[in-house]
Formats: structure tokens, C-alpha cells, sequence
């Protein structure tokens, strides 16, 4: 799979397929350690699994993940061409699956769904205001 890197951001396009959230996790992880940025790690690794799954299964096209590191916050963007937002659903307890939206409304600090051409990105952001540190030449 082939990563784009640029100044505090970095992307991946992949097919849409049930593996991609794996692919998805590498990412995250590979991009948060390069740029030295790991304080929210395994929720940012939670987060994109979750919103890669949900793309892949209910969009059933192909996925973009975009990475963005600004000041004190980490974005994560998760596109599809599906114009259709996702829904928060009540399920029984019993019940294995309905839980993403909330998995990322306790995760995230703040999130939502943004129109991208014909399709959509749901986004979170994840705040960090201490530890987030310059990856090298983005100064």
C-alpha cells in the first residue's frame, strides 16, 4: 500500500475491502510514530479501525484515510462515495454490531460528516495540546 506524505499530513486510498481497517491501523500507527506523535495512538488506531469498517461495509467504495496534525490536535478523515451519513442506531445488548458512532462520540473530542464531491469524509479530531511535536523539517 502506498502512503502520501506531505507537511503534517499524510494519506492512504484503499479499496474498500473488510482488511482494510488492518491496513488503516498500520497507517495510523506508522504516521503517529514518525512524527513522534503517540500520546493518542490507540484511540486514533480505534478510531480509524472503526470508521474504515463502517466505510468498507457500508459504502462499498473505495476508502480514503487523511491524516492532519495542526496545533494541539490530530484529524482523522475517513472518505467514501457514498453520499449517505452515517446513523447513530439502538441495538439490544446482545447484539455484535451498532456501536461505532458511539465508540467515536467517546473517543473523539469532537466529530462530524462533511460532503466530499459526490461522496462524504466523517471526520474526528483528537486533542493534545502538551505533546504534539513538529515532525522533522515541518517547521
Amino acid at each position: 500500500m502506498q502512503y502520501s506524505y506531505r507537511v503534517n499530513t499524510a494519506e492512504v486510498l484503499l479499496r474498500g475491502e473488510p482488511r482494510d481497517a488492518m491496513t488503516a491501523r498500520h497507517f495510523v500507527r506508522d504516521t503517529l510514530s514518525g512524527w513522534g506523535a503517540t500520546d493518542h495512538e490507540d484511540s486514533a488506531v480505534l478510531l480509524v479501525s472503526e470508521l474504515v469498517a463502517n466505510a468498507s461495509l457500508h459504502a462499498k467504495t473505495e476508502v480514503s484515510v487523511c491524516l492532519r496534525r495542526g496545533p494541539g490536535k490530530l484529524r482523522i478523515e475517513v472518505g467514501d462515495r457514498s453520499s449517505r451519513s452515517p446513523m447513530i442506531r439502538k441495538y439490544g445488548p446482545q447484539a455484535t454490531t451498532g456501536r461505532g458512532l458511539a465508540l467515536v462520540i467517546a473517543l473523539a473530542q469532537r466529530w462530524g460528516v462533511q460532503t466530499v464531491g459526490t461522496g462524504k469524509a466523517v471526520w474526528v479530531e483528537l486533542d493534545d495540546d502538551a505533546h504534539m511535536v513538529d515532525a522533522p523539517g515541518s517547521a
